[in-house]
């Protein structure tokens, strides 16, 4: 999905092997094709584990993740990352208790199973339209139910 500002990856494999025997080293990680793809240093942390920072991508898509520890030679594992930006369509009931507990459904696409049991769904604004729990804006856990609906 769209990460916030210098957000990390961990990769995880195996034969990611440093030169010279270093317990740590850098390594190429590129995200798209050949030609196309946007190249990010990594940092080998552990033979089976490279970690590097996700790059910014302006849309929705699914790329390519391919390794190089010499920035020529690269894997070709058909190992995917995806970039969402979730977008919501509709969001129902339209109106809710004051007293708090109404369940609701949010519509939309671009909504990614992360494997969590739990998505974090904000409500509100940075002007702090909405109060939950005194915080504002309010973040409360939603359930994946499908890519249309949370």
């Amino acid at each position: 999905m769209k990460s916030p500002n210098n957000e990390k990856a961990i990769i995880s494999g195996r034969n990611f092997e440093c030169p010279d025997g270093a317990s740590t080293c850098e390594c190429f990680v590129r995200f798209g094709d050949i030609d196309f793809g946007t190249v990010m240093t990594g940092q080998v942390l552990s033979y089976t584990q490279i970690e590097v920072h996700i790059p910014k991508y302006t849309k929705p898509d699914i790329l390519a993740v391919d390794i190089s520890m010499n920035g020529r030679d690269y894997t070709n594992d058909k190992v995917t990352y995806g970039f969402f930006d979730a977008f919501v369509l509709d969001v129902a009931p339209r109106l809710i208790s004051k007293r708090g507990g109404t369940k609701l459904s949010i519509r939309g696409f671009g909504f990614v199973n992360s494997g969590s049991s739990e998505i974090a769904t904000k409500f509100g604004s940075k002007n702090g339209a909405l109060d939950c729990n005194r915080a504002s804006p309010c973040t409360v856990p939603a359930k994946f139910l499908d890519k249309h609906t949370i």
